[in-house]
């Protein structure tokens, strides 16, 4: 009996030790973790406030401003791709058949309007200068005579057979000087129709071409097409006469100016994107067709926004911040939600409100200071 009481005050003693020992285990754990959270919030702390020291705005000045409501012009981004004039491109046919004798132009020479391309020889080009001829000489003889009925019927001959040779290509000073010197060409000469550039030939010297046969392609690069895809959340911003500018990587601190002329009808159903013809003027022949370009179209349209300077944003710590003056040389670093981007501006959607006091000039500055003091906390 009496050992019985023995081992159950023994066991009793050893609950107790065991308890205090847990007690101040607890204790110590506690103690131990209480300054790591306090630098936790001391750190935290350093990197949402700073305070320059005496001189500092001197050398970077610091310049406060307000967050503005204000009307800005919307701009939607998208993709394009440079392509012809179609209006400026041109298909050279051959009107009639024959034989290539002579080809003046090759494929990416630059010609001028009305420089000899091509000279075709064609038996049904020389019997269409006979048949002119013959009925000036009718013409003549008719006027001689004074045959007014002969004489009419014979103009009107000759004009018909004046306007064959100009749809076989002859040019119409071509054909008023075969009326004077009676001496048919041998061969008809084909004539740029205007400047531009060949982009495609399809003959050689010697070929023999059937009527409707391709010849050579035209193509005045003066002006050029971009078409951009525009996606159909932004088509409603997106109508014909609205600025654009265009940017291509081959050059890629130039902006080339235009304007929207044409909104397509259909939507391609798995891009969600509607195509944009802009037409722009092309300096130098820079842009070539076939260049993957990004355009920027400018609505006519502006839209009340909360807006402030691009460069009073700041990335610390991989957000966003702004830095609103507290007093006495004291900035906070504010996170905000931006939204998009303007030529200098960008939209804010949280974290500051209209008539709020940011800096707007020297953000660089408390930057650099936040993440010096963040540094020095970690050393």
């Amino acid at each position: 009996m009496k050992n019985a009481h023995l081992k159950l005050g023994i066991a009793a003693a050893s609950a107790l030790i065991a308890g205090l020992l847990f007690f101040q285990g607890c204790r110590n754990s506690k103690t131990a973790e209480e300054p790591a959270d306090k630098a936790g919030q001391e750190g935290t702390a350093g990197l949402t406030a700073i305070t320059l020291k005496e001189g500092t705005t001197k050398i970077a000045p610091v310049e406060i401003g307000t967050v503005e409501r204000k009307p800005v012009g919307l701009m939607v981004k998208a993709s394009g791709v440079v392509g012809f004039n179609e209006k400026k491109l041109t298909c050279l046919t051959a009107r009639i058949p024959g034989r290539i004798e002579e080809l003046s132009a090759f494929a990416g020479e630059r010609v001028r309007a009305g420089a000899p391309l091509i000279a075709l020889y064609s038996p049904d080009f020389l019997a269409g200068q006979a048949e002119f001829l013959q009925i000036a000489g009718r013409l003549e003889r008719a006027a001689k005579e004074k045959d007014a009925e002969a004489e009419r019927l014979a103009e009107q001959m000759l004009a018909s057979a004046a306007r064959k040779l100009e749809i076989m290509g002859m040019a119409q000073e071509r054909v008023k000087a075969l009326a004077d010197s009676k001496s048919p060409d041998m061969l008809l000469t084909i004539v740029a129709p205007f400047d531009g550039s060949v982009i495609e030939s399809h003959v050689v010297k010697g070929d023999y071409v059937e009527m409707g046969a391709e010849l050579l392609k035209l193509a005045d690069l003066g002006t050029v097409w971009v078409l951009a895809n525009v996606y159909e959340k932004d088509l409603a911003l997106v109508e014909p006469g609205a600025e654009a500018e265009v940017m291509v990587e081959a050059y890629p601190n130039k902006v080339f100016k235009g304007k929207v002329t044409l909104i397509h009808d259909t939507l391609d159903e798995e891009a969600r994107t509607v195509k944009a013809r802009i037409e722009l003027v092309n300096p130098g022949f820079k842009l070539k067709p076939g260049m993957f370009a990004a355009v920027t179209v400018t609505p006519s349209t502006t839209e009340n926004l909360l807006v402030i300077p691009e460069k009073a944003v700041r990335q610390v710590e991989g957000k966003s911040v702004v830095f609103v003056p507290a007093g006495n040389n004291r900035y906070e670093a504010r996170p905000v939600k931006t939204g998009r981007a303007f030529p200098g501006y960008i939209e804010i959607l949280e974290g500051v409100k209209e008539g709020d006091r940011i800096v707007i000039e020297g953000s660089f500055t408390l930057k650099s200071e936040v993440l010096k003091k963040a540094f020095e906390g970690e050393g």
